[in-house]
């Protein structure tokens, strides 16, 4: 048996005679829920939402330092125009990753860490992961240790 992501729900199968007909779960088609994240610092919402890019700046904590957003560029080739659409104007900088699971490396995240000093960055800049996993797991990583 293969195995599945924890997030995908397991198929539902119901016989029918000969016929086997596999349904799936369609429960995150009507809702999509948030999760409250605790920290010693303060508490804040991680938001799972279909179309969650349109609502994007309303998300934004309202007092931060520069936004950084880190990409690959497959993905900025395809969603810039509606990323910038969704930020309302707001100014921000991207910064590129190369991408692949052999490039997570915290070479890659220096070399990050360094675009962002030389763009201005502070302890107050936010840093938004905008892409796949090993995207969300560097920009993650570059935000906390920033």
């Amino acid at each position: 048996m293969a195995a599945r992501n924890p997030a995908t729900p397991a198929p539902i199968t119901k016989k029918s005679g000969f016929n086997e007909v596999s349904v799936i779960a369609t429960w995150y088609n009507g809702f999509m829920p948030s999760f409250l994240v605790r920290t010693a610092a303060r508490d804040y919402s991680c938001i799972v939402e279909r179309g969650a890019l349109r609502s994007l700046a309303a998300h934004l904590p309202p007092v931060s330092g520069k936004l950084f957003v880190v990409t690959t560029r497959d993905v900025w080739d395809i969603f810039s125009t509606r990323f910038a659409e969704a930020l309302s104007g707001l100014p921000f900088e991207v910064l590129f990753f190369p991408g692949g699971e052999e490039r997570k490396r915290v070479s890659e995240v220096e070399a990050l860490a360094d675009q962002m000093v030389q763009l201005g960055a502070d302890r107050s800049s936010l840093v938004i992961a905008f892409g796949g996993g090993i995207v969300g797991d560097l920009a993650g990583f570059l935000a906390a240790s920033f």
